[in-house]
């Protein structure tokens, strides 16, 4: 069953009768009927909050949300600005780049490896890694694919593991540091290292929609795009731009037992599918998309980072990195414009996002 308004959704996801996809329990199926061994999968399934509830999801929310929530994330704040300051200076005196690969993927790299106490930016190997887990939620997988999948989470485990956090000075510990200092029975640090894993992966998504919403801005109109270079514009406006243009595409559930949430009946077993580019649209709540950027345009209420207890903890990390990027970039670069190449786009089940963004850094001659 399909839900596309933004109150019956939000019923939804505040019911304690619906539950999250159990991650583990179908990967635990599929071993046992392919006989192939998925564990690795299955470990990192049941460490990451998003599939989890009761205790075990209470835990590792709390101590994800407790590190990247807003009061906790706000001391990184400089040390990512700085980080974009010097990813924009790499771009200096070039014409043309593809801003997905040259500047918002290693920043993004630089930025989540600083606050997770890891040295990821220049590891050869983090992109492919964390390219290859975009179809962690795919169904119907074939199994090789799953093992390739696995072997790609196996690698970026084993790094996570030999790590050593890295401390930031003037800023907190990193999180790897908290994880580690949290360990007990039913939280090894295989599990921890899980969790910090799972971060990463699941982190991808705000450089995705970061990319989602610089399409939308070089597409639209020019005054839009010479107002993203006013921090202050951008502050005003950060929740439209995250309403319209966050990379996942759905939120699934399953009612326990027979009930109705927001005056919809759900039968038990019914899987709920929620297309958030559409409940973040709904005309009922939401302006139009001509009206989305007008003074008093209501933002708030939008499901681009979930809502209830599975709200994705790191939200305000990507509204700090976000709000850091954007006035700087179109600061920098006024001229900033489309390639002559169209964008190409990473389009699963649950994220749509490009993959490559060709810009000129320059307006166009106009001899």
């Amino acid at each position: 069953m399909r839900v596309d308004d933004q109150p019956g959704a939000r019923a939804v996801l505040r019911d304690r009768g619906f539950a999250p996809i159990d991650l583990a329990a179908y990967l635990g199926v599929l071993r046992t009927h392919s006989g192939r061994d998925l564990g690795t999968l299955e470990h990192l399934a049941r460490n990451i909050p998003f599939f989890l509830e009761g205790e075990r999801h209470l835990k590792l929310h709390t101590l994800a949300a407790g590190f990247f929530g807003t009061r906790h994330i706000a001391p990184w704040r400089a040390t990512v600005e700085a980080l974009v300051e010097r990813a924009l200076e790499g771009l200096q005196g070039r014409d043309a780049v593809e801003l997905m690969g040259d500047f918002i993927e290693p920043l993004f790299q630089a930025a989540l490896g600083r606050v997770m106490g890891l040295a990821i930016a220049d590891h050869p190997g983090f992109v492919e890694w964390t390219r290859q887990t975009r179809t962690l939620l795919e169904p119907l997988q074939s199994v090789r694919r799953m093992e390739r999948l696995q072997a790609a989470i196996r690698e970026l485990m084993a790094e996570v593991d030999r790590a050593e956090p890295l401390h930031t000075p003037g800023c907190p510990p990193p999180f790897l540091a908290q994880v580690m200092a949290h360990l007990d029975v039913g939280f090894d640090r295989d599990d921890a290292v899980a969790l910090s894993t799972a971060l990463l992966v699941a982190g991808q998504t705000t450089s995705q929609t970061l990319g989602n919403i610089l399409v939308a801005l070089l597409q639209g109109p020019a005054e839009r795009r010479a107002r993203a270079a006013d921090p202050a514009w951008v502050a005003q406006h950060l929740e439209t731009l995250l309403r319209l243009h966050a990379s996942p595409q759905f939120i699934d559930r399953q009612a326990r037992t027979d009930r109705e949430a927001g005056g919809c009946p759900f039968r038990a077993g019914d899987h709920v599918q929620m297309h958030l580019p559409t409940i973040n649209r709904d005309p009922q709540v939401f302006p139009k998309d001509d009206r989305a950027f007008e003074d008093g345009a209501r933002a708030i209420g939008h499901l681009g980072f979930g809502s209830g207890i599975h709200k994705c903890p790191g939200a305000a990390f990507a509204r700090l990195v976000i709000e850091a990027v954007l006035p700087r970039l179109f600061a920098r670069y006024p001229g900033l414009r489309l390639g002559l190449e169209p964008p190409q786009w990473i389009e699963t089940t649950f994220i749509r996002a490009p993959q490559t963004l060709p810009c000129f850094l320059q307006p166009e001659n106009p001899s």
